[in-house]
């Protein structure tokens, strides 16, 4: 095999390994057949890089601030909240191939120990993700920033775990618009139409926990205060909100009788 001389290995052995690397996992793939893509010997190859793991750190590393939200600072609510669903909108190039997901949650799931480089990595990337989130949220008029950058953050990952299981991107479509419900503030007349049952639920929520670790109800309903400044909009039709929550009916104070 032909191989090329001059500067530029180590480019080319990073090129060659985000390739193979994205296309057929970290782990299928060897050292022999990246030194063969990149056009090295394997001899310059172990310079460059003396093990495969120092090689995928440098792929994370290289990665990370191209995959990142933008960190410059926008000054209207609009250009902000474009910025945060723009993350449901970035696309692989067109290919006939299988969606692989995203680099570091695919980093992730082949490297099982916690502490491993690479895994501290991966940690850290979306850690800065969910904080680069937060950092623009108070831009967009959201009032819960941090809530809501770990939120959209959840979303987005979920969202391409299920468009590389069903190897679609319609999970990240539908993941833009969840978020942009978000975003949205709702109406007066939403809230008022909802103002009896925000209150029984929130005092019912105060010593029932939804069980497993889940948010309250309460932290729900706060939670959607402090992001839109707006009354919390139950999922549920009132009738089923109290059957759910059998204590949750709204209080009547006795009248009082006369003397």
């Amino acid at each position: 095999m032909r191989r090329r001389r001059g500067r530029g290995a180590r480019e080319r052995i990073l090129k060659a390994a985000t390739e193979l690397f994205v296309a057929q996992g970290i782990n299928a793939t060897g050292m022999d057949q990246l030194s063969t893509v990149a056009e090295v010997s394997t001899r310059t190859l172990y310079v460059h890089f003396p093990s495969k793991d120092k090689l995928v750190q440098a792929y994370l590393q290289a990665l990370g601030e191209r995959l990142l939200p933008p960190a410059s600072p926008v000054h209207a609510a609009s250009d902000a909240r474009e910025q945060l669903l723009a993350i449901f909108d970035r696309r692989s190039q067109d290919t006939t191939a299988p969606l692989r997901g995203r680099p570091f949650l695919n980093a992730s799931a082949e490297v099982p120990d916690p502490g491993h480089p690479s895994r501290q990595l991966a940690a850290a990337h979306k850690r800065e993700y969910a904080r680069r989130l937060t950092d623009i949220a108070p831009q967009a008029g959201v009032s819960a920033p941090e809530t809501l950058g770990q939120q959209l953050a959840l979303l987005f990952d979920g969202a391409v775990a299920r468009s590389v299981a069903l190897n679609s991107s319609r999970p990240q479509e539908s993941a833009r618009s969840i978020a942009d419900y978000w975003l949205t503030p709702p109406s007066p007349m939403s809230v008022y139409a909802h103002r009896d049952e925000i209150a029984a639920l929130r005092d019912t929520s105060r010593t029932q926990p939804d069980g497993l670790g889940e948010p309250t109800v309460e932290q729900t309903a706060v939670t959607f205060e402090a992001r839109t400044g707006h009354g919390w909009r139950s999922p549920l039709p009132r009738h089923r909100a109290a059957h759910r929550h059998p204590t949750a009916a709204r209080r009547v104070r006795p009248r009082t009788v006369g003397r």
